[in-house]
């Protein structure tokens, strides 16, 4: 049964799908799928990491020592 590739993960691969067909060719790697390189799993793991990001930034901007609000009391 062969697994089904994700929207994200197309989008991931279009993206970052040569430069990692070429990082996998000089680690002697070959991809189950030479399509789409970037399997789910790791496409899910950097739209987590981008979200995560995204989050903290935000977070960032509303840090106050005198006056911590809601968010920043639950971090």
């Amino acid at each position: 049964m062969e697994e089904q590739v994700l929207g994200i993960t197309k989008l991931v691969n279009m993206l970052f799908g040569k430069p990692a067909l070429a990082l996998l060719a000089m680690l002697h790697v070959r991809p189950d799928n030479p399509e789409y390189p970037i399997p789910n799993h790791v496409a899910m793991e950097f739209l987590v990491f981008v979200i995560a990001i995204v989050f903290f930034l935000w977070l960032r901007a509303r840090l106050s020592v005198e006056n911590p609000g809601a968010t920043q009391q639950c971090m």
